[in-house]
């Protein structure tokens, strides 16, 4: 029983009337008169005061040192003698390898959940803590802290006041320690690992996917950060394996990564070609063979037109490729557009393809002449390289330098807010994209792709073009789960994001095995929702939405065991790291600090008193 922490007055009051009980029972007791009633008197406030102190908590004020603390956490290496020294000191998170410290119990705080502070001049006694903030409520003297060890997780600062003065972490061990990937992908889309190994790591970085490894690094490149490529080659739940080799080929570390590879899905694409060219044809031909469906639109003289198209009864009726309408736009994931074409729009079609961008069509300009004005008016502009039409190797994250090219001597103008897409040898930028509304604007400089389609099958071409549409395509309208990059852990907060456009309040839930439970949701924003979900098993996760506009499914695995230790360790030095750094919060360490007394006296009190009263009330029954 810990009691009820009370203020000076509230304290004071209570003994004030435990007190006037007590004189009058002792006078009574003097004068003799009063009989029984002044024993009983005397012995009720005997109980009172008991009571009183176990209840209302009287506190003690002792010397709280200096204000200052050292705790020790994973990875903190010393000596007992030394922490049997320390006036005040704290054991979180200490390694399983210290084992346990007399009179210090250390513990594993991340599978145990305990920690542990010894009480100044408690004679060595340590007290069990749920966490870390409880200690920062509960120890308001702690303004000054020496951190050994890795140090704290980020939540487990929040609620200190005071300042890190010393914290100086140990190395980490071989391992990885930064990792970032997407957990969904299209078939065909090439999965990014960016990953960076510790300072401590030499060997290898190895991609383990289920065609064996799939891409490696060397460890003194992985040190300063890799980017890993491959492509998965079937949809499903993969799991794969960012594996650490020492120069002896043996396995360090072995940490997963979940992603979740959906069928493709083509966009519906709307082409406005001017005159007949390899470059049109062979995109017309691409999409015929890709089975994107489409509507195509080709001038062939002044006033005459030929209309191509491949649109599934799925879809609906086809939608007209004349006049731009919001209606007809509507049907369409993308507009393919060259610049002969976008200088015959009518300013009423103009506005109609404003309003559509806004809405989420994406816009893909290509084979437009400067020279001839057919980029005026369009967000993205080109600029003029020294000398003439070069021949290059086209390249993007991911993607292997494609075969020789000629593109002409011009780069898209570099501004904050465009994002390049496809990039030579030299980097200058022959394609890139930007925002506008909820759809994107993207212009490539590559008049001649149809060169590509000579290549070995015509990967490359496939390629090229699957990159420019997918970075225009419409996005999915249906609600969706935006998963974030990083290691999903077990007993760790996951923050998730719910795009459901045009919901008011979606409901979601999360599927661990055979048992549901609901996942709550917060609005952030017009269409977006937040939710923080907390794995408590390893293994797959399950998460589903539904609303008016449709259902989302996604799926996450999270790690256990000891995943992720390097990870964890490296998160924890740069929490503490950073905290350090920051000046101190609130009010300077008090010259005392409160500290309960000893309730055994109390506990003393109360049972005599109430015996006597109960001994008394026999007595008195006794004698009658």
């Amino acid at each position: 029983m810990n009691g009820l922490a009370a203020s000076p007055v509230t304290i004071a009051g209570a003994l004030v009337l435990a007190g006037a009980v007590a004189l009058l029972g002792a006078l009574g007791i003097w004068r003799g008169g009063a009989g029984w009633r002044g024993w009983r008197l005397a012995a009720l406030a005997a109980a009172l005061l008991g009571l009183l102190g176990l209840v209302l908590s009287p506190w003690r004020a002792t010397p709280a040192a200096s204000g200052r603390a050292v705790l020790i956490t994973a990875g903190a290496h010393r000596a007992v003698d030394e922490v049997n020294a320390i006036d005040a000191a704290v054991a979180l998170d200490a390694l399983d390898a210290l084992g346990a410290l007399d009179p210090i119990d250390a513990v594993d705080a991340a599978d145990a959940q305990d920690l542990r502070l010894r009480e100044p001049g408690g004679g060595g006694r340590w007290q069990a803590l749920p966490d870390a903030r409880t200690l920062w409520r509960r120890e308001p003297w702690l303004r000054r802290l020496e951190v050994r060890g890795y140090g704290l997780e980020p939540g487990d600062l929040d609620g200190f006041a005071g300042a890190i003065e010393r914290f100086d972490p140990p190395a980490l061990p071989p391992g990885v320690m930064a990792a970032l990937w997407p957990r969904r992908l299209r078939l065909g889309e090439p999965l990014l690992v960016e990953a960076r190994v510790a300072p401590a790591t030499t060997g290898r970085l190895e991609l383990r996917g289920p065609g064996g490894v799939e891409a490696d690094a060397d460890a003194a490149a992985a040190r300063r950060g890799v980017t890993l490529s491959t492509v998965p080659r079937a949809p499903g739940h993969l799991l794969y394996h960012l594996v650490v080799r020492d120069s002896r080929r043996r396995e360090l570390a072995s940490e997963p990564l979940d992603v979740t590879i959906e069928p493709p899905r083509p966009p519906a694409v709307l082409a406005l070609l001017g005159a007949p060219s390899f470059d049109s044809q062979a995109l017309l031909r691409w999409l015929t063979g890709a089975g994107v469906p489409f509507v195509a639109r080709q001038e062939l003289t002044r006033g005459r037109a030929r209309v191509a198209a491949l649109w599934s009864p799925d879809l609906g009726g086809q939608p007209p490729a004349a006049p731009l309408e919001a209606a007809s736009l509507a049907r369409f994931d993308a507009l393919v557009i060259d610049g002969r074409s976008l200088q015959a729009i009518s300013p009423r079609e103009r506005a109609a393809l404003g309003a559509a961008l806004d809405a989420g069509l994406g816009i893909l300009l290509f084979d437009a002449d400067p020279a001839r004005g057919e980029e005026a008016g369009f967000d993205l502009r080109s600029r003029p390289l020294p000398g003439t039409a070069r021949a290059a190797r086209l390249r993007w994250p991911g993607q292997e330098p494609l075969p020789a090219l000629t593109v002409p001597s011009r780069e898209i103008v570099p501004q904050p807010e465009v994002e390049p897409l496809v990039w030579d040898g030299d980097r200058h930028v022959l394609a890139a994209r930007t925002s506008r509304g909820r759809g994107w604007i993207a212009r490539s400089l590559i008049d001649d792709s149809f060169h590509l389609r000579f290549d070995s099958g015509a990967h490359a071409y496939d390629a090229l073009w699957g990159r420019l549409l997918g970075a225009v395509a419409r996005p999915e309208a249906s609600p969706r789960f935006v998963l974030p990059a990083g290691p999903a852990l077990v007993d760790r907060p996951l923050d998730l994001e719910l795009v459901a456009l045009g919901e008011r309040a979606p409901s979601a839930e999360v599927a661990d095995g055979p048992r549901v439970s609901p996942l709550p949701v917060y609005a952030t924003g017009p269409g977006r929702f937040a939710a923080r979900l907390w794995p408590r098993h390893e293994g797959w996760l399950r998460l589903t939405a539904s609303g008016a506009s449709g259902g989302a499914t996604a799926w996450i695995h999270a790690s256990g065991g000891r995943s992720w230790d390097t990870w964890r360790r490296a998160a924890r030095i740069a929490a503490t790291s950073t905290r350090a750094a920051a000046p101190a919060a609130g009010r300077p360490p008090a010259a005392v600090a409160p500290r309960p007394w000893p309730r055994l006296p109390f506990y003393a009190l109360f049972l005599g008193g109430a015996g006597c009263l109960w001994l008394l009330e026999r007595l008195r029954a006794g004698s009658r």
